[in-house]
C-alpha cells in the first residue's frame, strides 16, 4: 500500500522525490459513502500514509486535484473540513509538539 500512496502523491500532486517519513500508516478513515446509481452504500477505507515533500517541491494540479496548494496550519483552522481530516491535522500536531519538546 505504501507504493501505492507514493505514485498516487505524485500522480495528484506533480512532486517527484517524496520521501517516506514511516512505512507503517499515520492514519486509518472510514467513512459511509451513500448509495450512488447501480453501487449500494458502503463503507471507504483511506489509509493515509506520512510523505514529505522536498524542500525544493512545486506542487502541479491534475486531472485528480482540484486545488493544490502550500499552508500554516493557522490556515487549516478557517477552512470547514471533514471530520476525518480534523483528526488527522490533531494528530499530526500534535506529533509536531512533540518532537518541538523532545530532548
Amino acid at each position: 500500500m505504501l507504493a501505492v500512496a507514493r505514485r498516487e502523491a505524485l500522480e495528484e500532486s506533480g512532486i517527484d522525490g517524496v520521501v517516506v517519513a514511516a512505512a507503517r500508516p499515520f492514519d486509518l478513515d472510514i467513512h459511509e459513502i451513500p448509495a450512488h446509481g447501480n453501487e449500494p452504500e458502503h463503507f471507504h477505507y483511506d489509509v493515509r500514509y506520512l510523505l514529505i515533500a522536498p524542500e525544493t517541491a512545486t506542487v502541479q494540479t491534475s486531472a485528480e486535484s482540484k486545488e493544490l496548494r502550500w499552508f500554516t496550519y493557522a490556515d487549516l483552522q478557517e477552512w470547514d473540513l471533514d471530520p476525518g481530516l480534523r483528526r488527522l491535522i490533531g494528530k499530526w500536531n500534535a506529533l509536531a509538539i512533540k518532537r518541538a519538546h523532545a530532548p
